[in-house]
């Protein structure tokens, strides 16, 4: 395999520092700076013409600062004074999906060899001095694709997990309301009726004397993550003499540590497995349940109000503390046992599906390495090409910012819901399917993701929570009472239309167009559009093309519901029809999850 120094394929050219104007004219042109190297939302513009000009076949590089090394292709633009464009001396040779991804494998290097005491800079010497194999084309572009695919896969892993974490919040307050306003009226106790709280005081901690290289753990404020995990890549441990001098901070499953001192007081983790022997040091203190439930405890201390509140009560001068005392005294919402157990049993779900995307975020972190090198070495040939897994529930391509708040998108489903009701109530055709149709099919028109939970069913895409809850919520609001699947109106139905507005006033339009289209449709061909809006959007996902026949034989293939009811002139009649008024899918969303049908 033959090699090339960088420095004989490309030329680079520093930006320079523009003026930027505040409100950009058909003059204007954009300036790209190192946070565009990694998004596209900090636009910048200058209305100066004598700049060094990015095209979208240059590489770009992030030269100064601490992001130094950062890479960045596809995009056009002057570049700042902090930037780099790498220019292939022979575009037709190299391709720069390539050289991006080869340049990103180098981080490494390439920070290892920056110059500057304070701030780093790249060394033009060693960016030059790189090796990179000396392929066709065609390969390069297959190596790249490759390993886009696989990081683009370990984002879609990292963006679940934080999806879930967003969950978990979002339905404990729907369960439990607002800790702060707590409009459900639970009772308030104070911590030290339900719980412990374990520390020392006057205590300096652990001597270098006092600690191993392996033994009991000590945790610290490092140890516990933002979601209220336990990370122990970093573990620290003592001996097992001063371990067993302290007892009363021996820590034990169940167990939630506090940051008791420090920039991150009020923090928590949980200790929700047996660790082994641990214990903690002085910044921390442990919470150890008596009588409520450790996964209610740990959520409530992980409201951001809460947090909040936490901050504020710290007492330190010169550093922000928390003593044993306010914590023994700190007031907590105290629900009933059955719910905070129905709580838990679904934390303990999540955390399941957690952990296995965890898992499989580390297998594609270890591939995505392995795959590097071996290509990067000139080792890696189409033939040996890798089919990458994309598991349903992992896979969000097509998201857009959305104005819902997180602990209000259970809320807008029902007003969504509820308006579609209020349309739909004496159209004779208004039946359980045609309801969950139009709910789907209008979510994702608006591309608003309303705690996504639609599955694979006989009928078409389907969330099961949702249709067996919407009639008690419906009822519980004062909307619509339903008796024989016929939805009576209740005394405050016109609320409806109000917060129908303040979720959805801006798409009003869009939903409005679809509902009217809809009206006297049937529950056959509701169903039939659903089922291939959902089919076709998974192809969007998978990034694949529109293929007429793939969505045919995809639809039939969705249950054995379809073959027996929709002829092939139906389906061609209900595809035309979405097509004719531009009922057609985005790729926003998830693939729809899989369940025995």
């Amino acid at each position: 395999m033959k090699f090339e120094r960088l420095g004989n394929i490309i030329e680079i050219r520093k930006g320079k520092k523009p003026s930027f104007v505040a409100t950009p004219d058909k003059n204007s042109v954009r300036v790209l700076q190192i946070d565009d190297l990694r998004n596209d939302n900090a636009l910048k513009y200058t209305n100066e013409q004598d700049g060094v000009f990015a095209n979208e076949d240059d590489v770009l590089i992030a030269w100064d600062g601490a992001n130094a090394g950062t890479i960045g292709f596809g995009k056009s633009g002057f570049i700042g004074s902090t930037i780099a464009l790498l220019r292939k001396k022979q575009p037709e040779l190299y391709s720069t999906s390539f050289l991006g991804v080869f340049l990103q494998s180098q981080y490494d290097y390439l920070r290892d060899k920056s110059t500057g005491a304070t701030i780093p800079h790249i060394s033009r010497k060693a960016l030059e001095e790189l090796k990179i194999p000396v392929i066709d084309i065609a390969q390069q572009n297959h190596i790249a694709n490759l390993l886009s695919k696989a990081e683009n896969l370990i984002t879609q892993r990292k963006e679940s997990i934080a999806l879930l974490d967003e969950f978990l919040k979002s339905t404990f307050l729907e369960m439990f309301g607002d800790p702060m306003r707590n409009e459900k009226g639970w009772d308030k106790v104070q911590c030290n009726r339900i719980l412990e709280v374990r520390g020392r005081v006057g205590w300096k901690g652990y001597k270098k004397t006092d600690l191993r290289q392996n033994g009991p753990y000590v945790l610290g404020a490092t140890h516990l993550t933002d979601s209220g995990e336990l990370d122990l890549n970093s573990p620290v441990h003592i001996s097992m003499e001063k371990y067993i001098e302290s007892p009363e901070i021996v820590v034990q499953k169940g167990d939630l540590l506090i940051v008791q001192r420090g920039n991150t007081v009020g923090k928590v983790g949980l200790v929700k497995e047996d660790i082994g022997e641990a214990t903690i040091n002085p910044c921390i203190l442990i919470l150890r349940p008596k009588s409520i439930n450790y996964f209610y405890l740990k959520h409530y201390f992980l409201q951001d109000k809460i947090q909040q509140l936490l901050w504020k009560m710290n007492t330190g001068s010169a550093q922000p503390m928390i003593t044993q005392g306010q914590l023994r005294a700190f007031e907590i919402l105290f629900p009933s046992e059955k719910l905070q157990l129905q709580f838990s049993q679904i934390v303990e779900k999540i955390e399941t599906l957690k952990t296995q995307y965890q898992q499989s975020s580390q297998e594609l972190e270890n591939l995505y390495g392995s795959l590097s090198q071996r290509a990067f070495k000139g080792e890696l040939r189409m033939k040996n090409e890798v089919n990458l897994p994309i598991p349903a529930e992992m896979v969000v391509t097509h998201r857009k910012e959305s104005a819902i708040p997180e602990s209000k998108k259970g809320f807008a489903k029902q007003v969504l819901g509820g308006k579609i009701v209020s349309l739909f109530k004496d159209d004779k055709n208004f039946t359980h399917i045609k309801f969950q149709k139009l709910q789907y099919l209008a979510e994702h028109i608006v591309e608003e993701d309303l705690l996504w939970n639609y599955y694979r069913q006989q009928a078409g895409p389907y969330d099961n929570k949702f249709m067996h809850n919407v009639a008690n919520k419906l009822k519980q609001n004062k909307w619509f009472e339903e008796k024989k699947f016929k939805f009576h109106p209740l005394q405050k139905v016109n609320d409806i239309e109000r917060y129908y507005g303040n979720y959805f006033g801006s798409k009003q339009e869009k939903l409005n167009e679809l509902f009217r289209l809809l009206k006297n449709a049937s529950e056959k061909v509701c169903e039939a559009i659903a089922t291939i809006y959902a089919v076709w959007n998974n192809h969007i996902i998978l990034k694949q093309g529109f293929d007429k026949d793939k969505i045919k034989t995809e639809f039939f293939e969705w249950s054995t519901r379809k073959e027996n009811v929709f002829t092939e002139k139906e389906f061609e009649k209900a595809l035309a029809w979405m097509q004719q008024h531009n009922i057609t899918p985005t790729g926003f969303g998830q693939l729809i999850k899989q369940k025995q049908l």
